[in-house]
């Protein structure tokens, strides 16, 4: 009984060892899925010049998102200096606009002050011709 009790303690010794052996490797195969899911691979030893040219590539992708943002920036300070030279001159217009109705509305008034003299004069003469 001993003999075999101390063989079942060798037995779940063995047996809890492999548990967290096998709990370990999962735990280890769980952190590398992540890391491939996330773009990362740390399965392979990381050295110095790897880890190197590593930020030197994340700089360089940087480096162009940077340059992508300046030259859409640039873009867009054209756009808006486009724009707002559109705007000025389209106050330009209406100014001119405005002034040319305000003409158009004196033109209409020395009209009708020359509509309302000649329609006296019409009235005076039409009097002396009935006198």
């Amino acid at each position: 009984l001993r003999q075999q009790k101390e063989k079942l303690l060798v037995d779940l010794q063995s047996s809890e060892e492999q548990i967290a052996r096998m709990k370990l490797e999962l735990d280890e195969s769980r952190t590398v899925d992540k890391n491939l899911s996330r773009g990362l691979d740390f399965s392979k030893p990381r050295t110095e010049e790897g880890n190197r040219d590593e930020t030197q590539q994340q700089l360089l992708e940087v480096s162009k998102e940077l340059d992508d943002c300046r030259t859409e920036l640039a873009q867009a300070r054209r756009e808006t200096e486009r724009l707002l030279g559109d705007n000025n001159s389209l106050r330009e217009r209406e100014g001119h606009v405005a002034k040319m109705l305000d003409d158009v509305s004196l033109v209409k008034s020395q009209s009708e002050d020359e509509k309302e003299h000649l329609a006296r004069q019409l009235e005076n003469m039409e009097d002396e011709l009935g006198e």
